[in-house]
């Protein structure tokens, strides 16, 4: 019989004691988790088992094992929209380079100077300047100094995260998006201002049911957008909801599948007949839109 204290504990993907958690304050100088700083230290390892997943899908597995090869290592790229303090951005380059001896460059972009510098500090410290790079800019706008491979955006506010997606779509050397959606309010708006036209009074009559109808709404649009446009998508719990109430995560491999007609037609329905609302990811990526629903048409 197996004792509570005989089982063997999974090992973590990025150790308490790695010289970057104590770096970022999630650990103390003795290798340990600070009291408060569990849930942080959760969300990364959840964060870190969902990138382990994908990077070993078919698409991405040779780009890991190009930014593995000792001899002629081609990093791999990555860039994290609207970073913050850019916990998530230090463990998953750490993860890389110290857990799993992969090749990779890091930006972190966020709109708050001081970010940027707090950030680049943090990298000096830990011999990463050539590793990690940090800059101030707009996720719609920012410019990097190569296209990236993987296009990370955890809890982006509203529409930031569909910029986000853009970007991601738009640069044709990204094979993955990691999206983590925050606030909505976009779509809540649209379906507020209906008033007593709104298509789904039921649904929409109580403000609260309404902003987590605009939640699902919304994310699914996102979700259904990527498949068209050649990502395979799921949607999967990011983290337990006991240590953010923001635990959705899109993840979502280019795969260049062409579309069939009927993901244009559930668009339409969910879209003109059933909601009567217009994302703003569906005004921004129109285009992209209606030349896969003309090729896939023919």
């Amino acid at each position: 019989v197996i004792q509570p204290h005989d089982r063997v504990k999974t090992p973590k993907l990025l150790p308490e004691d790695d010289p970057a958690l104590v770096a970022v304050g999630i650990s103390s100088t003795d290798g340990r988790v600070r009291k408060g700083r569990y849930s942080k230290y959760a969300q990364i390892e959840s964060f870190l088992k969902h990138l382990q997943h994908c990077l070993a899908t078919p698409t991405l597995k040779p780009v890991v094992e190009q930014a593995a090869n000792e001899s002629d290592a081609v990093p791999i790229r990555i860039v994290d929209l609207g970073c913050g303090n850019a916990y998530l951005t230090f463990a998953t380059a750490a993860y890389l380079l110290n857990q799993q001896q992969v090749a990779c460059h890091v930006v972190g972009v966020d709109i708050k100077r001081q970010a940027r510098e707090h950030n680049t500090t943090v990298a000096e410290k830990l011999g990463w300047n050539d590793r990690l790079q940090f800059v101030e800019g707009r996720i719609d706008n920012v410019e990097l100094e190569a296209p990236p491979d993987v296009v990370v955006a955890l809890h982006a506010c509203d529409t930031a995260t569909d910029a986000a997606i853009v970007r991601g779509i738009r640069w044709p050397n990204a094979k993955l998006l990691l999206i983590a959606p925050c606030c909505h309010h976009d779509v809540g708006a649209q379906m507020k201002s209906q008033g007593k036209d709104r298509r789904q009074p039921i649904l929409m009559r109580h403000g609260l049911l309404r902003e987590r109808l605009a939640d699902v709404v919304t994310d699914a649009v996102r979700s259904h957008v990527l498949r068209i446009l050649g990502f395979k998508v799921d949607v999967v719990e990011f983290a337990s909801d006991e240590h953010t109430p923001r635990n959705l995560l899109i993840r979502a491999v280019r795969t260049n599948a062409r579309p069939s007609i009927s993901l244009f037609d559930e668009l339409d329905e969910l879209l003109d007949e059933t909601f009567g609302v217009t994302p703003w990811l569906i005004r921004e990526l129109a285009s992209e839109i209606e030349a896969a629903r003309s090729a896939a048409s023919k």
